[in-house]
């Protein structure tokens, strides 16, 4: 793995931030294709990237912190500016306020726009996970006889591996799953399930079937309401070999993925239910009036 590509002083491009950087560019060019199809301004596009890009890693970060309470209360300010990881629903509800604040202060149709914005989010999270496994920043699963596992070099002791500590993979599960003993280990070459690459590939082929049903779904609505819907399962069932904490049987993610199920179905019900939007149709020509002919 390989934390950092330039290391020069204090300045550190790390290949996380570079894939979450490439991803967001690549998310403002799908959306900018699909709004200029709808004949929306495509200058939506950048804004909406800039601003759901920084709120989006805000909100990942501190539904992070509320994962690790043991780890902030600890070490309040190096946790939330250096070692804190980020969470991929914080960081959806984050963006998705950000959106909705750029769209109402554009005037767009709100629906129309967030139906275009799902095939792009789909690339942005793929992009991510990759950002994820190439920093090796502790993502990863349980321990694993599949060909597939992997082991995980060991990387220098830096502030922002959380879940990573010089001497590999943590031990887990630890005793207690709510207060994790981070500096438990496995040894170094034990294999592990990939997981951010079994997200990367699910979230790319969901790209896939929203980019090829946006055209033949016309309802506002039913594009972000798949987005929920599909976006729940892979993340459920993958926590099941995450390394995460479980609340009452389910991880943190598993329990957001449920209610973004319901909240995916409700969208589509509601859009399925609304009645179509009546086509206006186009006024009559007047007859020009011509002079009134006395005989």
């Amino acid at each position: 793995m390989i934390a950092y590509l330039v290391e020069w002083g204090w300045f550190k491009l790390g290949t996380y931030g570079l894939m979450m950087a490439l991803g967001f560019l690549c998310a403002w060019a799908i959306l900018r294709n699909d709004l200029i199809r709808k004949g929306i301004d495509p200058a939506l596009a950048a804004a909406i990237a800039f601003n759901t890009a920084i709120w989006g890693v805000i909100g990942a970060r501190v539904l992070s912190l509320i994962e690790e309470p043991g780890r902030f209360a600890a070490n309040p300010i190096r946790t939330l500016l250096l070692e804190g990881g980020l969470t991929w629903y914080g960081g959806l509800v984050a963006a998705a306020a950000a959106a909705v604040y750029t769209i109402v202060k554009a005037r767009a149709p709100m629906l129309s726009v967030f139906d275009s914005m799902t095939p792009a989010a789909f690339v942005g999270y793929a992009f991510g996970r990759v950002g994820c496994l190439l920093s090796g920043d502790g993502c990863y699963g349980k321990a694993t006889s599949l060909p597939w596992g992997m082991s995980f070099p060991k990387l220098p002791d830096e502030p922002g591996f959380h879940c990573m500590r010089t001497g590999a993979i943590a031990n887990w599960p630890p005793p207690n799953l709510d207060t994790p003993n981070p500096r438990d280990f496995y040894p170094e070459d034990v294999l592990v399930h990939p997981t951010p690459i079994y997200e990367a590939l699910a979230a790319l082929a969901l790209f896939g079937v929203l980019w090829l049903l946006r055209r033949r779904i016309e309802r506002p609505g039913v594009m972000i309401g798949l987005f929920f819907v599909l976006s729940a399962f892979p993340r459920f069932f993958i926590e099941f070999i995450r390394l995460n904490a479980r609340h009452h049987g389910l991880s943190m993610s598993q329990w957001i993925s449920i209610g973004a199920l319901a909240f995916g179905i409700a969208l589509i019900a509601r859009a399925f239910l609304a009645p179509p939007q009546a086509a206006v149709a186009p006024a009559a020509p007047r007859k020009p009036r011509g002079k009134r002919v006395r005989g």
